[in-house]
């Protein structure tokens, strides 16, 4: 006894191949789903400013490979919100990033950077701060 299914295109698909079709979607688009939810996860946490969960979401994707959370990461440690602050890993992260073609890690790392910074005479002078 084979029972069919009306789609809205008028095509009549079995009740089995049309089970099987919808597991073999659901199988591949859940890895998708699992890093959109990661990075969900993540805008929420820095949503409500708890910077040091974010940062703990970010670094298993960043080592993964995701440019994106690369990116994120590196900006995390240049301003210390929720980790250390340190500028080499900041750098590291963003290097990554950019080397697998990700465009704003790409324009910040050749972006020439200036601060200002009070010289030995109290006076402002500009400084060159490659990032």
């Amino acid at each position: 006894m084979s029972m069919a299914v009306a789609c809205d295109a008028n095509v009549k698909i079995r009740r089995g191949n049309f089970s099987a079709a919808c597991l073999l979607c659901a199988c591949l688009l859940a890895p998708l789903t699992a890093v959109g939810t990661d990075m969900h996860d993540v805008d929420m946490a820095v949503r409500v400013r708890d910077y040091a969960r974010a940062a703990q979401l970010l670094k298993p994707l960043a080592q993964q490979g995701d440019a994106e959370a690369q990116y994120r990461l590196a900006g995390f440690y240049r301003m210390g919100t929720g980790v250390a602050k340190s500028h080499k890993t900041a750098v590291r992260w963003l290097r990554r990033a950019a080397k697998q073609g990700y465009v704003k890690a790409q324009y910040k790392r050749n972006r020439p950077r200036r601060l200002r910074c009070s010289g030995p005479r109290g006076k402002a002078r500009k400084v060159r701060f490659p990032l």
